[in-house]
C-alpha cells in the first residue's frame, strides 16, 4: 500500500508520528518514534498505521540506488503512520520473515534485482507492480532464522567497530597493515 499524503497544514507538534523517507534510509530496522507529527483521525490510523514487521519501501529517490530501499518496522511506542513516498508491504510470515526479505535486498543480488525494477529519471522510482514482479528466495523458516542470526551478529560487530570504545582499535589497524 502507498502511504498517506497530507498537506503541510496537517503537520503539528502534537498528533500522530509519521515516517518520512529520511527516517528509513540506511536503516535496517525502524524503531522508536519519528519526529514529525500530523493531525490524523482513527480512520487514517486504521488505514495507514504501521505494525511491527511491516516492510517499508522507498518509492522514489534522487539517488538511483536509493529507490526501493527497504527497512523493517520494529517496536513502535505509539501509533505511527507512513507518508506517500513510501510503500508498505506485509508478508505472510508462515512463508517468509520480513527481516529476511529486507536482508536479502541489502545483499548484492537483492540490490541488483531491486534496481532492475527501478525507473531511472531525475527522481528514480519504483511502483507496486514492480514490487510484485520481484522474486525472492524463500528457504525454510529455520534457514531464514539462522541467516538472520548470522546477520545480527555481523551487524552487532559492525556497531562495535564504529562505537567510541573501539576507535583506538580501528586507528591501530592502519599501523598494523603498514
Amino acid at each position: 500500500q502507498n502511504g498517506l499524503y497530507l498537506p503541510k497544514d496537517q503537520y503539528s507538534d502534537r498528533g500522530i508520528p509519521m515516517v518520512h523517507m529520511g527516517d528509513m534510509f540506511r536503516r535496517f530496522e525502524l524503531a522508536g518514534v519519528p519526529t514529525r507529527r500530523v493531525l490524523a483521525d482513527l480512520k487514517l490510523i486504521d488505514k495507514y498505521g504501521l505494525r511491527p514487521d511491516d516492510v517499508l519501501v522507498a518509492r522514489r529517490s534522487l539517488v538511483f540506488e536509493g529507490s526501493g530501499s527497504m527497512t523493517v518496522v520494529g517496536l513502535l511506542t505509539e501509533p505511527t503512520l507512513f507518508e506517500s513516498s513510501i510503500i508498505r508491504v506485509r508478508f505472510r510470515q508462515s512463508a517468509v520473515l520480513p527481516a529476511f526479505v529486507v536482508s536479502f535486498f541489502y545483499s548484492r543480488e537483492g540490490t541488483r534485482r531491486r534496481l532492475e525494477i527501478t525507473r531511472k529519471a531525475t527522481i528514480s522510482g519504483i511502483n507496486q507492480d514492480g514490487l510484485l514482479r520481484l522474486r525472492i528466495p524463500a528457504p525454510s523458516l529455520g534457514l531464514q532464522r539462522a541467516a538472520l542470526q548470522r546477520i545480527a551478529s555481523i551487524r552487532s560487530f559492525h556497531t562495535k567497530l564504529i562505537s567510541d570504545e573501539t576507535t583506538s582499535l580501528i586507528g591501530g589497524l592502519a599501523s598494523a597493515i603498514l
